[in-house]
């Protein structure tokens, strides 16, 4: 489940204090729309999932299931790699960061967190950072921009890839989401 939160972090991370881009711009002033979710090519990740971004005429929101024989705890980690596209082409590694999953998670998404275990079954304490080995299921998980703490994005159509690591360092999760980053 950690990982759909990392999601929400990527759509919201290009931070103008941290990447030093003189495109971006308030995160207020923009609106960003996921355009696709899919599993990462040429990987084998720990934990099973899928991903279904899902829109109707009026809403647009995230499903998923997530398989995990291990613990998912405070050791987990994600690197989060953007790509832009410009001129025809990916910009690759226009921007990365990584981090501590549980901190990121505080600093920049804790309403969205609570939000995302509302919606999740089975429940987990949503202020601590443990689950259980286990099967988790979402439906119609939806976020929005005052749900994230994030001061600032870019404009344009990026990819951003998305790994998550488990406390030995091996892959636990990949997955790519392409989104575009407009002005309101």
């Amino acid at each position: 489940m950690k990982f759909l939160f990392v999601l929400f972090v990527t759509i919201w991370q290009f931070q103008l204090w941290e990447c030093s881009f003189d495109a971006a711009v308030a995160a207020g002033n923009a609106e960003v729309t996921v355009t696709a979710i899919y599993p990462c090519e040429g990987v084998d990740p720990i934990a099973y999932s899928e991903i279904d971004f899902k829109e109707d005429e009026n809403e647009k929101w995230l499903e998923f299931m997530l398989q995990t024989d291990t613990p998912i705890d405070s050791t987990f980690n994600s690197n989060l790699i953007v790509d832009q596209w410009q001129n025809g082409a990916w910009e690759e590694n226009i921007y990365n960061t990584d981090g501590n999953m549980c901190e990121i998670r505080d600093k920049f998404a804790a309403d969205a967190w609570k939000k995302l275990v509302e919606v999740t079954e089975p429940t987990t304490d949503p202020e601590g950072c443990n689950l259980q080995p286990g099967t988790y299921t979402c439906k119609k998980f939806q976020v929005e921009s005052s749900d994230i703490n994030i001061p600032s994005v870019l404009f344009g159509t990026f990819r951003v890839k998305m790994e998550v690591y488990n406390g030995e360092n091996e892959l636990f999760f990949c997955t790519m989401v392409e989104l575009e980053c407009d002005q309101k």
